[in-house]
């Protein structure tokens, strides 16, 4: 699939800018090599990211709710759109407005109204009347790990400890857990994807193993990382090369990473503009009703390109093919 993404991505050193935006010194002459950093074959220099931190696209927020609450909703449907970039959704531009905050909110309680009917599955308790307390750190540690895409430390175990009494008091074990899952689930640790590294210092910031796990979970599925990746970042597999690019390739396997690869494709073409895009009726009169077919012709052709052993972005973006339905060959002629 697609095997110049793989040896792109691979090529990730978990390494970032200066917090200031500024580039690695390495060897101090300001020659732009890198200095130290390793760089991928065929690569003679290289300039690192700036440390971000960024929210969650609406569609990465619907498959990180999913995969952490296993709902079946999609959560994020009646969110307001995201702002793009250059026609991009993911970048450094989203913020939450009152608007989406109200929303955020909303999703919160449907959400976490669910993971309430799911004790046994998410939150399970043999004696919640004498054990509650326990099984609630247990809980957030499992949860809150989760959707935080890293150990929680003991201060944020605490501190949401301390909501689940107020949700518990009076109340139930049931109750408790609720108020937890809607805390989680509207806190910066799940909305927002940090690469700021660990606090070590110097000219180039490298990426904590979660923080990196996360970056390529993100890039390629759109999506949390799941729990291979996260042991992995866990032993320390992402430490080398090899085991960053062992992870790739098989990410790049999933269904998530073609989805993915679709929807970036789609945002570089603007293909979402087609419903919008007006033309003359009198010159173009077949246009209104290939609009759809328009748009299944781009999903088409990737997914073909992606399904063939030689996929290449050269195939991708050079190919004297499509794939198109009676409506389109009527319509070009074909």
């Amino acid at each position: 699939m697609l095997a110049l993404a793989a040896a792109a991505i691979a090529g990730c050193t978990g390494q970032l800018g200066g917090r200031d935006g500024s580039q690695p010194g390495g060897d101090g002459d300001g020659d732009g090599d890198g200095g130290g950093i390793t760089l991928p074959d065929g690569t003679e220099s290289v300039s690192l990211l700036p440390a971000r931190i960024r929210r969650l696209t609406n569609a990465e927020y619907a498959a990180s709710a999913r995969a952490l609450t296993r709902t079946t909703a999609a959560p994020s449907d009646g969110f307001a759109p995201d702002s793009r970039q250059d026609g991009y959704t993911v970048n450094d531009a989203q913020r939450v407005d009152p608007v989406l905050a109200k929303q955020l909110a909303g999703a919160a309680e449907a959400l976490a109204a669910e993971v309430k009917g799911k004790l046994a599955e998410l939150a399970p308790c043999a004696d919640p009347a004498a054990q509650g307390e326990s099984c609630a750190a247990d809980f957030i540690k499992s949860f809150g790990g989760r959707a935080y895409r890293r150990p929680l430390d003991t201060a944020e175990i605490d501190g949401l400890l301390g909501v689940y009494r107020v949700g518990a008091k009076g109340a139930t074990y049931a109750d408790g857990i609720e108020l937890i899952a809607r805390a989680v689930l509207q806190s910066a640790g799940f909305l927002y994807l940090t690469e700021i590294g660990d606090g070590s210092g110097g000219s180039a910031l490298a990426l904590t193993p979660y923080e990196l796990a996360s970056s390529l979970s993100y890039l390629i599925t759109a999506g949390p990382p799941d729990d291979a990746l996260l042991e992995a970042a866990t032993s320390g597999a992402l430490s080398t090369s090899e085991g960053r690019e062992a992870e790739v390739r098989r990410l790049l396997q999933t269904s998530a990473a073609r989805d993915r690869i679709v929807r970036i494709v789609r945002e570089w073409l603007g293909i979402d503009r087609i419903a919008m895009t007006a033309k003359d009726s009198n010159v173009y009169g077949e246009f209104a009703g290939v609009r759809p077919s328009m748009e299944i012709e781009t999903e088409a052709f990737v997914n073909e390109v992606l399904s063939s052993s030689n996929g290449t972005v050269g195939e991708l973006l050079g190919a004297d093919w499509s794939v198109i339905d009676e409506p389109l060959r009527g319509f070009y002629g074909a």
